[in-house]
């Protein structure tokens, strides 16, 4: 089973995808707000060293980046 990193899995788009991979990949979501309470979560933001570090431990296949600025 493929493991996949999604950036901005809170939004729309963020929170469908990871909804619909979870039963046949491990899917890792990686946002500043939670895609909900079902999914594998990673609080954090794409562009902080930091918060990329939090991956670390995992095997990643896959990204999808879908994390974006938004509002400014």
């Amino acid at each position: 089973m493929s493991t996949i990193l999604i950036t901005g899995a809170s939004g729309f788009i963020g929170q469908a995808l990871a909804k619909s991979m979870t039963p046949n990949h491990n899917v890792i979501c990686l946002s500043r707000r939670s895609p909900g309470s079902e999914l594998t979560w990673v609080r954090g933001d794409f562009g902080s060293f930091e918060d990329l570090r939090q991956l670390d431990k995992n095997k990643i296949d896959v990204v999808v980046h879908l994390a974006a600025v938004t509002g400014g």
